[in-house]
C-alpha cells in the first residue's frame, strides 16, 4: 500500500515511517510494548517533527504520564480501517490530540490515553520560517536570509537533539520543555525565535543576530549534520562530551543578545565590527574540538576495521 503525504511532515520520512509503524504493532499484536518504542521507529526514519506519549488518570490537572502499553489482540484487523486521511491528519497534528492509536493500545491501568503531540523542534522551525521572512532585513537581501533560516534551523535541530540525549525520555513524559535540568537548549533558542513576531527584538538586534549565524554557520551545520548520523536519541558520550559546551555557549551567544548594551553600536558597521572582535577564540575553540573529534572517531573505525580483518 503506498502513502501520500503533503502537509507538515516530509513525505519521504512519514511514507517510510507508517509502514514499519503498521509492522511493529502487527509484530506485537496482545503484547506489553514500551511507548518509546512508537517514537524510536520514528527517528530511525528521521521524522523528528512528532512524539507519542501516554497518560494515566481522569483529570487534566492530575494526569500522570505512563511507559508501556498493549497492544490489541485485533490490531490487525482495527489497522485496515484507517484511512489515509485520517493518518495523515494523524502526522499533520498542530497541537497534542488523541492518537488513532489509542483505540489498539491500552493499559490494565484505568484511564489509559495515548497522545501524539507536534514536538517543540517542529513549532519552533514552523515559526522560525513564518517570522524571519517578515523582518526587514531578511528582506533587503533574501538569498542571504535565506541561508540564515537555514542555520536557524539547523541550530534549532542541534538544540533538540542534544536535549533529547540528555534528558532520557522527555518526549514520553511529556515534560515542559522550560522546566528541565540542565535548561533545555531548544526552549532558550524557541523562546529568541518567538521573541521575533512580537516586537521585542529591534531591527538592530535582529541584524545582529543574522550576522551571527551566518558567522557561526559552519559550526552550526558540521555539529547539527553530526547529530544527524546518528539516528537514535542516545548519542554516544566522547559525542555528547565534545559538544555540549560547545552548543550551550552557542545558545547563549545568541539568546542573550542585546545591541543596547553594546557601546558604540550605533549602526551596522559598528555592530559587525564588535561581533568580529568577539567571535573568533570561541570559533576557533569549536573548530578545534570538532576537528579533533573527527580524527578521534577516524581513528576508532581504523581500529574497529582492523580489529574485524583479525
Amino acid at each position: 500500500m503506498a502513502f501520500f503525504f503533503q502537509k507538515s511532515q516530509p513525505a519521504k520520512q512519514i511514507s517510510e515511517y507508517l509502514p514499519a509503524l503498521i509492522a511493529y504493532l502487527t509484530a506485537h499484536e496482545g503484547q506489553t510494548i514500551p511507548l518509546a518504542s512508537l517514537n524510536q521507529l520514528a527517528r530511525q526514519k528521521d521524522c523528528w517533527n512528532f512524539a507519542y506519549y501516554g497518560t494515566l488518570g481522569f483529570q487534566s490537572e492530575k494526569l500522570t504520564p505512563t511507559f508501556t502499553a498493549e497492544v490489541n489482540q485485533k490490531v490487525t484487523s482495527k489497522l485496515k480501517n484507517i484511512s489515509e486521511k485520517q493518518w495523515e491528519a494523524e502526522f499533520s497534528a498542530r497541537k497534542p490530540q488523541k492518537s488513532l492509536l489509542n483505540e489498539l493500545i491500552s493499559s490494565k491501568e484505568r484511564y489509559f490515553n495515548l497522545y501524539i503531540k507536534p514536538t517543540g523542534l517542529f513549532l519552533a522551525q514552523t515559526e522560525a520560517t513564518t517570522c524571519l521572512p517578515e523582518t526587514e532585513v531578511y528582506k533587503k537581501d533574501k538569498q542571504t536570509g535565506a541561508f540564515v533560516l537555514q542555520t536557524l534551523k539547523d541550530f534549532l535541530y542541534a538544540a533538540y537533539r542534544l536535549d533529547l540525549a540528555r534528558q532520557p525520555q522527555l518526549e514520553e513524559s511529556n515534560r515542559p520543555l522550560n522546566q528541565l535540568v540542565p535548561p533545555s537548549l531548544l526552549w532558550q533558542v524557541a523562546s529568541f525565535v518567538h521573541r521575533i513576531p512580537l516586537g521585542s527584538i529591534n531591527s538592530l538586534d535582529i541584524q545582529y543576530s543574522f550576522t551571527w549565524l551566518l558567522q557561526y554557520a559552519s559550526t552550526i551545520t558540521a555539529t547539527s549534520t553530526l547529530y544527524a548520523s546518528y539516528s537514535s536519541e542516545v548519542l554516544p558520550p566522547e559525542i555528547l562530551t565534545q559538544t555540549a559546551s560547545i552548543m550551550e555557549t552557542l545558545v547563549s551567544q545568541l539568546t542573550t543578545v542585546d545591541v543596547t548594551n553594546l557601546s558604540g553600536a550605533g549602526d551596522s558597521l559598528a555592530i559587525s565590527q564588535q561581533l568580529l572582535e568577539q567571535i573568533p577564540l570561541l570559533y576557533q575553540e569549536a573548530n578545534d574540538k570538532m576537528a579533533q573529534l573527527d580524527q578521534r572517531l577516524s581513528q576508532k573505525q581504523k581500529d574497529t576495521l582492523l580489529d574485524d580483518s583479525k
